[in-house]
């Protein structure tokens, strides 16, 4: 078996087990496929060399044309009735022998999905001698069945494999923390942002679960202060968001479920409010309208109403509130469409200007150069074509803009 698998060549690794299971391409085999697929919730992936959607999961059964149990077909009919299901699959080309040897070539299984909801996306060839037989199936995001190789839900070498620089910010203890934070500050940042709880977005994240202790926060806090350095949180549950102003952080992005006490300690903490409160309309309309995985939306619809009643007892309760609108969520460009809901949830229109002019530029650090309009002050400047504190959203449709005193949009004329 040694001289099979040569690491670099034919396989990623070699490692020793002392024991191991084999389930052999047989019914048993196929019979697991098909009700690992039948349970899935959220997603179905396939990862595969050599795959041929025309692989018959019970061969025993219909033979004719169009046979219903080919793979593909099967994948093909689970995407289309069951439209909350994410189906994709990724397939290598296959070393032109082994293509021929097969009577298939793995380009042309993109004709089968073709027109169908049925995600497909073909890479290069794996090296010629490579265990081809090789297929992994993932359902809602964990291992469900693999054939020909060994694998496990979370690659032992996710470490190695994964790009050290998309890791930076990975820490588990206390002295991780403060390690990772001076790193970063090192580097040349002046903001450290702590995922604090879960998040709406993520693969399989509970906006409600903490993810950092309290411990945790404060180091961070406290290595950033020693920069001079802010710390904002991600924090959506209550609990976290409660930890992350215990430890101090300057800011809490988000806050959907905050209860009563978390407002309070706010207030008093005079820990900064940002809540992106316009995303939730927009994850909701395009985000079922593109398809988008059922379990995000469904964490958007938990958390929408929740963090504007939030948002509204912050701004009563005096709450520092700045604007921030976690935008690449939707396009850049549509950030205002968020002042008028900061309007229809207890702020006058002044009041949301000046969360996104003056209060925003404190909450910086930045109050000394931008957010007003005085000498020496950037000259960042918009206009528009009327009153914007009589109706917030003509800032929606800007038509003069400068920057650094320089005028580099003017449909004033027009």
């Amino acid at each position: 078996m040694s001289a099979i698998l040569k690491p670099g060549e034919t396989c990623w690794r070699r490692e020793h087990a002392d024991r191991a299971a084999f389930l052999i391409d047989t019914e048993a085999y196929f019979t697991a496929v098909y009700d690992a697929l039948a349970k899935a919730r959220r997603s179905v992936l396939l990862l595969a060399w050599g795959f041929d959607p025309r692989t018959r999961l019970f061969p025993d059964g219909y033979d004719g044309p169009d046979d219903p149990d080919e793979v593909g077909r099967i994948l093909v009919e689970l995407a289309r009735t069951r439209p909350e299901l994410d189906v994709r699959l990724l397939v290598w080309r296959s070393a032109l022998p082994i293509a021929a040897q097969q009577e298939f070539f793995p380009h042309k299984a993109r004709a089968w999905f073709k027109g169908t909801p049925v995600k497909f996306r073909l890479d290069d060839a794996v090296p010629f001698g490579a265990c081809h037989h090789q297929k992994v199936l993932v359902i809602d995001d964990r291992i469900a069945f693999c054939g020909g190789g060994d694998i496990s839900g979370l690659a032992p070498d996710a470490e190695q494999l994964i790009p050290a620089e998309l890791r930076v910010g990975v820490a588990d203890t206390v002295d991780d923390v403060r390690r990772v934070v001076r790193r970063i500050l090192y580097g040349g940042a002046d903001l450290v942002k702590l995922i604090a709880t879960g998040a709406v977005m993520s693969d399989n994240g509970n906006p409600g679960v903490p993810e950092l202790t309290e411990d945790q926060i404060r180091a961070a806090v406290e290595e950033a202060a020693l920069h001079d350095a802010h710390v904002a949180a991600h924090a959506h549950g209550a609990e976290g968001i409660k930890r992350a102003i215990r430890g101090g952080v300057h800011s809490i992005e988000h806050g959907s479920l905050m209860d009563d006490e978390g407002v309070a300690m706010m207030a008093e903490h005079g820990t900064w409010l940002v809540a992106d409160i316009y995303d939730g309309d927009y994850i909701a309309e395009i985000g079922r309208r593109d398809g988008w995985k059922a379990d995000i939306l469904r964490k958007n619809d938990e958390t929408t109403l929740a963090q504007r009643q939030m948002f509204e007892k912050c701004v009563a309760s005096g709450v520092r509130i700045a604007f921030g609108t976690d935008s690449g969520i939707y396009p850049h460009g549509l950030n205002a469409r968020q002042l008028a809901y900061h309007v229809r949830h207890g702020q006058t229109a002044l009041e949301a200007i000046r969360c996104a002019t003056v209060h925003a530029a404190d909450l910086m650090g930045w109050s000394d150069r931008v957010g007003r309009v005085a000498e020496g002050w950037y000259a960042d400047l918009i206009a528009v074509a009327g009153d914007p504190t009589d109706d917030v959203r003509l800032l929606e449709d800007v038509r003069f803009v400068m920057k650094g005193g320089e005028v580099v949009r003017d449909d004033s004329a027009s």
